[in-house]
């Protein structure tokens, strides 16, 4: 080998020498907080539908709502009792400006009502408005499911599950579809 060879050779080396430590400790590109906080918005908050659009809408209809902050997020809790009905509606969000989810709860006095009778009330839950919604199709939905213990139905990316544990209880929750199939 000659002279000019070895040095071309050694300059070869040193060149890859080099790239290789550049790229051990150049930062890997990963996605910034920022960012990571933008998909998990995306995944997990019902779009169009903001925590005071659901309990303003409850207190429109004589409702106490109390609010209870906590290091984990927001929840607040609307609620009302009439003759032989208590009535409930928890809202949860993690930040206070996007709704995660919503569970109403209705709980008669068998002696005084028929659990039929809040059924208004939940349909009245699944009527506010989000992003897409479609009021029919989960009216519909909840009047031929209302006695099924754990019937859903996902509309517009977001489930409506209904339970029925007793015949004294009925609770509809209301939460994002993190991975749509329909």
């Amino acid at each position: 080998m000659n002279l000019k060879t070895q040095r071309i050779l050694v300059i070869a080396i040193a060149i890859i020498f080099i790239l290789l430590i550049i790229a051990i400790i150049a930062p890997k590109s990963t996605p910034t907080d920022q960012e990571s906080q933008v998909t998990e918005n995306i995944e997990k908050y019902i779009n169009g539908l903001e925590p005071a659009d659901v309990y303003l809408n409850m207190e429109q209809q004589g409702f106490e709502t109390q609010y209870l902050p906590n290091e984990f997020g927001s929840l607040w809790i609307s609620s009302k009792k009439v003759q032989g009905i208590d009535f409930r509606v928890e809202i949860y969000s993690s930040n206070r400006k996007n709704l995660e989810s919503v569970r109403a709860t209705a709980m008669i006095d068998i002696t005084q009502k028929d659990i039929q009778s809040t059924q208004q009330f939940l349909l009245y839950v699944a009527s506010i408005p989000y992003d897409s919604s479609n009021y029919e199709a989960v009216a519909k939905w909840l009047k031929d499911n209302f006695n099924n213990d754990k019937a859903s139905i996902v509309v517009s990316g977001v489930r409506f599950t209904i339970s029925a544990p007793t015949k004294m209880v009925r609770i509809l929750n209301i939460e994002k579809e993190i991975n749509p199939e329909q």
